[in-house]
């Protein structure tokens, strides 16, 4: 007969080997260096570099928290693009907005080259079609390729409800251990009729991962009277303004008269001038090392702003990054060729 204490020390051994694995997932209470990726922008929104820790001031939860250094993202970047393939997408019955969608996410894969690892989730209320980053940025191409040229597809992929909660959770997943210098992309008409998971439940996982959300609404249905989107009016769908302020991301929206983008430009700026500026943001932003040692705080609001000297340095900046403190210093494996 095993005697009572060891039996208890053999049950403590093997709730430790249980619960092990979670601790060292995630964020880590010990963890005390974290990597926040910051894009500043000038008064123009063209992107700022070459600033020095001494420039910007930041606060977790009101408290001063010193910058030990800032540098370029030097990690592999991880780029989930997420096409919207639901019956509102070909609207008009002629394509529209779907090519305009596919374009747009064209426009990434040719930007990515050499410069980040691709997938590509396609959606309506599911997830009907998925490239994994493991297969490389040419079968993303390829398969964006087949999907401009073949006009079938509009007739036999573009249907049904749309479901962008649930597809950006999936590509939340699909990007397995993520790190700040990952990203989702969105090409969406951005209303949301069938999802299972709630925004609260995306803006979550969000902050806990430290993805950054950046998307393309492709001229959304407005109401007659007011010129709104109905998804605010209904409370329907995801608030990309709120998903690009939450993760440190930016927004395009491509209108005939207007391009609008989440950030200040200049007056009249021409078309591919903003895209380029919208892009921009994906590929070049920089990377704060800051020490903190995690209280158990609930909540770890972030704040980063022009410190006094960066106010001379950086004129009427723009600043773009996580409200919330969430990743410490990660490296990402990445199988795959760009």
């Amino acid at each position: 007969m095993v005697p009572p204490s060891v039996t208890l020390r053999l049950l403590a051994f093997s709730i430790i080997l249980v619960f092990a694995p979670l601790a060292s997932g995630g964020q880590d209470a010990r963890c005390t260096t974290y990597s926040v990726p910051l894009v500043v922008r000038n008064s123009q929104g063209e992107l700022v570099h070459n600033y020095s820790p001494t420039d910007v001031a930041v606060t977790v939860n009101g408290t001063a928290v010193g910058v030990d250094k800032i540098h370029r993202e030097l990690r592999s970047r991880r780029i989930v693009i997420v096409l919207d393939a639901s019956a509102s997408m070909n609207r008009d019955g002629n394509g529209h907005p779907w090519r305009q969608a596919v374009a747009s996410a064209s426009v990434l894969a040719s930007l990515a080259k050499g410069r980040a690892h691709l997938a590509l989730l396609v959606f309506n209320e599911k997830v009907v079609e998925e490239v994994r980053i493991d297969r490389g940025n040419s079968a993303v191409e390829e398969r964006l390729t087949v999907l401009q040229s073949n006009r079938d597809s509009e007739r036999t992929l573009v249907h049904g409800k749309t479901a962008i909660n649930d597809a950006i959770d999936g590509a939340i997943a699909l990007l397995g251990d993520p790190t700040t210098a990952d990203a989702i992309y969105v090409v969406s008409d951005g209303e949301d009729t069938s999802s299972r998971a709630s925004r609260r439940d995306v803006e979550r996982k969000l902050s806990v991962t430290g993805i950054r959300v950046f998307a393309d609404i492709l001229k959304p249905s407005r109401d007659p009277r007011h010129g709104v989107r109905l998804s605010e009016i209904l409370g329907t769908g995801p608030d990309f303004y709120e998903f690009a302020r939450l993760t440190g991301g930016a927004n395009i929206q491509a209108d005939p008269e207007e391009t609008r983008l989440s950030f200040a430009v200049r007056p009249k700026l021409p078309a591919m001038d903003a895209a380029r500026l919208f892009f921009e943001a994906m590929f070049e932003n920089e990377i704060l090392q800051l020490k903190w040692t995690d209280p158990g705080a609930k909540r770890r609001d972030l704040k980063i702003s022009a410190a006094q000297t960066g106010t001379e340095h950086l004129p009427g900046a723009q600043l773009f990054y996580p409200r919330q403190l969430y990743s410490c210093s990660q490296t990402s494996k990445v199988n795959g060729a760009f």
